[in-house]
């Protein structure tokens, strides 16, 4: 019998589903029902241990008897299962909690056995032991390690950086900028003795060291130096490489590099969603071995609210319903089935917007918790008192996602994370890569995919295990509550119910996109497909050479994507590069038109704003200015009033970006709706509609235009002060390097200004360090201004 075809047999036996259905209703069970379920959880579990591909029966078995002693109070049975498939942490806290009904010389015998072999700060479960010592005594070239979200690879990840054998110059690269200062600090608190880069130009020709970079900063790194190469390399999230796109390509091409320079670097891979591992293998170029960790300790309790208020529990195994009860909307089931710390889930930014501002305008005016009053004030301080995120706040609410200045939304972040008054976090994806926050439960309102991957990434964010097994273990957090909700906020597909559907599958599907991949199962290429190869190849094969062929410096800036041709292009631009003169009174941005925009460039995507950049001169000229001169609250303040006078006597639309646009730049609801009438708006909507700009136009400066000037800058177009001015916002070499290693212009701009810049440095491996004096002065200021000093505090 398959291991489906069992669970279909019971599910069809009549007595065992009723018990089944009051234990996911957390029903009391009658003795003969309790006998049942645990009969049946054994005998699953026996039928499980004879073939290890049976992953499904010992699913259930696990959360039969996980249900079972959580709604029973009756720990003996899941201590058992737990000490038998080797989940340690689980066992060891079960003990922990009652020591008096686990005092047999057996019970002694196997707690002293997890003490002595299996806990190393935090008490591992076998799987991860065996997939440690795996990992660590790996001696091939590429190793992946796959666990479950919160399993605790983030730990291997900093151990194995830190216990490197293969040399002395570390890589590990992260998705995103948010993750650099969080890996940075998860390694500082192991006090390394090594300069830790966090920016490419960091880095001044050490010999040893710990890099921690987004792929497009390692790159730049190792363009800007020919010779240098990494002693190994650890790619977090490395499921991302498996997308399509250029970033995708970036990462392969990062790996490939790293390997023709070096090769004896070792490679690490890090993911929670990859199914088949050989698809590294496609990616990198060579082998790849790896492990999983597949058995999870957290069984959720699934249900659906549907549209018409009725909740159901789900059951995964079963694939069925059991109603619950019934609610009058979203936002009264929300607040009638919240927890201690809730996410609620949209993929939308617009509408995590809307969402939290939806549900804090429908709670009650109770008084605000003192250390929310100071995130408060901090928040009217630095950014607006008509900022509606400030409303939220007040009644424990907080949205998140990616169309935030980085400032803002790492604050409230971690905030969310260490305040108990805050207790609703509305966010999208920004949440799912690598943030440690403690929900209890899960409200998926939205989502722009039902792939299974991406739900079980999500679900993951619920119950980390280091909030279960803390010094008082809270076992009830091995089972989340996650509830999926039809509401108006939901897409009309993926619908939730069909979202829900998808866990009852088996295991999930990896990503095939990347052009590598496709290659490499013999799937056919587009001819553009494999031009596109081919010049990822050419890149490659290129990187050790000197920067200056211009050719190849072009190709390798990024600015390809930019145009429709891009040899047409680049031989235009060569041309320019090599017979227009340059003056140094002359501004970058117009340095930028004149060499790659004007007279004739086709660019290849006609909502590509670079085309346009001409016509935009004077208002970038204005930001950049403004951006380096005011503070984030000067500048709204000053951008909203000129904005709301424009609205009296001119049509001009706001740009804010697809995110929050609701019509195109002729105020029509068609095409590329990146922009709003801000007539329509009300004064609590602006803050956080010019904050959506800002993000987007230092998005397209630091992402987009800077491609050009770093070309500018590497060919002597431009001196270092143009180049500092345009990329940090000043041309004063010590604030640069500080601004490099991750200190904020505003927070350096706020020390000068007091007298106590020369409070911050560099200690003597080349890390940031703040003087006594400016500890002292961190516990005197705004909320803001303490944070912004702490994320340096590191001792």
């Amino acid at each position: 019998m398959s291991d489906t075809g069992s669970i279909t047999k019971l599910k069809n036996n009549s007595p065992f589903k009723s018990a089944v259905d009051k234990l996911l209703l957390r029903k009391e069970l009658t003795n003969r029902e309790s006998t049942l379920l645990l009969s049946a959880a054994i005998a699953l579990l026996r039928y499980a241990l004879k073939d290890k591909n049976r992953t499904r029966s010992l699913e259930f078995a696990y959360w039969i008897i996980l249900n079972y002693s959580l709604s029973t109070g009756n720990l003996k049975p899941l201590y058992d299962f737990s000490f038998e498939l080797g989940l340690y942490p689980l066992a060891k806290s079960i003990v922990d909690l009652d020591e008096r009904r686990f005092d047999t010389l057996k019970d002694y015998i196997a707690l002293v056995e997890i003490r002595e072999n299996f806990t190393e700060g935090v008490t591992l479960t076998l799987e991860q032991k065996l997939s440690d010592s795996s990992f660590f005594s790996y001696s091939g070239e590429g190793f992946a390690y796959i666990a479950p979200t919160s399993f605790g690879k983030t730990e291997r990840l900093v151990k194995a950086v830190l216990e490197d054998k293969s040399g002395s110059r570390p890589c590990v690269i992260v998705p995103t900028k948010s993750l650099l200062a969080q890996t940075r600090d998860d390694v500082f608190k192991h006090h390394p003795r090594a300069k830790v880069i966090t920016h490419d130009e960091m880095y001044q020709s050490e010999q040893t060291f710990i890099a921690i970079l987004t792929q497009e900063r390692a790159i730049r790194l190792l363009e800007a130096n020919p010779t240098l190469s990494f002693s190994s390399v650890f790619i977090d999230e490395a499921h991302n490489a498996f997308e399509v796109g250029d970033r995708a390509l970036l990462i392969s091409r990062l790996i490939r590099e790293s390997k023709l320079r070096n090769p004896a670097t070792k490679f690490y891979y890090f993911s929670p969603v990859i199914d088949d591992i050989n698809l590294l293998s496609a990616i990198s170029g060579f082998e790849v071995e790896g492990c999983k960790v597949n058995k999870s300790m957290k069984e959720p309790r699934y249900y659906l609210l549907d549209d018409e208020g009725a909740l159901r529990a789900y059951n995964r195994f079963f694939n069925s319903f059991c109603q619950v009860s019934s609610f009058n909307d979203t936002w009264d089931c929300l607040k009638n089935r919240a927890t201690a710390k809730n996410l609620v889930f949209l993929s939308s930014p617009k509408k995590v917007r809307e969402a939290a501002l939806d549900l804090a305008s429908s709670l009650p005016d109770d008084p605000v918790a003192p250390e929310l009053a100071r995130v408060i004030f901090a928040l009217t301080e630095h950014v607006s008192p008509l900022y509606d995120e400030i409303l939220c706040l007040r009644h424990g609410v907080v949205y998140l996602h990616g169309q935030m200045p980085d400032g803002i939304k790492n604050y409230l972040l971690d905030r969310a994370a260490k305040l108990d008054s805050i207790r609703f976090i509305f966010a999208n994806e920004v949440i799912m890569e690598g943030i440690n926050l403690p929900f209890d439960s899960v409200f998926i309102l939205e989502l722009r995919t039902k792939r299974r991957s991406v739900l079980i990434n999500l679900i993951g964010r619920a119950s980390r295990l280091n909030y279960v097994f803390g010094d008082r273990p809270h076992l009830k957090r091995l089972s989340p509550q996650v509830i999926f909700a039809e509401s108006k906020w939901t897409r009309s597909k993926p619908t939730m119910t069909s979202a829900i559907a998808e866990l009852h599958s088996v295991g999930f599907k990896d990503r095939g996109d990347n052009l590598r991949i496709k290659k490499s199962k013999g799937e056919s290429l587009s001819d553009k497909e494999s031009k596109r190869l081919d010049f990822e190849d050419s890149l490659i094969q290129s990187s050790s050479q000197p920067n200056d062929n211009l050719e190849i410096l072009l190709d390798r800036s990024g600015l390809r994507s930019l145009y429709e041709n891009w040899e047409d292009a680049k031989v235009e631009i060569v041309k320019r590069l090599n017979t227009f003169e340059a003056y140094s009174q002359i501004s970058v941005l117009e340095l930028i038109c004149r060499y790659f925009i004007d007279d004739g460039f086709v660019f290849s995507n006609p909502y590509l704003r670079v085309g346009n950049l001409r016509r935009q001169l004077p208002y970038y000229e204005s930001y950049l200015r403004d951006k380096s001169s005011k503070s984030l609250s000067q500048r709204l303040a000053s951008d909203i009033s000129l904005w709301k006078r424009k609205a009296e006597t001119t049509h001009d639309y706001l740009y804010v970006g697809r995110s929050f646009g609701e019509i195109n730049y002729q105020g029509l609801i068609d095409g590329e709706c990146s922009y709003v009438d801000i007539r329509e708006k009300n004064n609590a909507e602006l803050p956080a509609l010019f904050l959506a700009k800002y993000k987007v136009e230092d998005d397209y400066l630091g992402f987009t235009l800077s491609r050009f000037v770093r070309v500018l800058f590497k060919t002597g177009h431009i001196d270092l002060e143009q180049y500092y001015m345009f990329l940090y916002g000043t041309s004063d070499k010590e604030s640069v390097e500080l601004i490099q290693a991750g200190v904020p212009l505003s927070l350096i701009t706020m020390l000068k200004e007091r007298n106590l810049l020369n409070e911050i440095g560099f200690d003597q491996y080349g890390n940031i360090s703040i003087g006594a004096e400016l500890r002292h002065f961190s516990n005197k200021v705004d909320d803001y201004t303490r944070f912004e000093i702490d994320q340096f505090n590191i001792e």
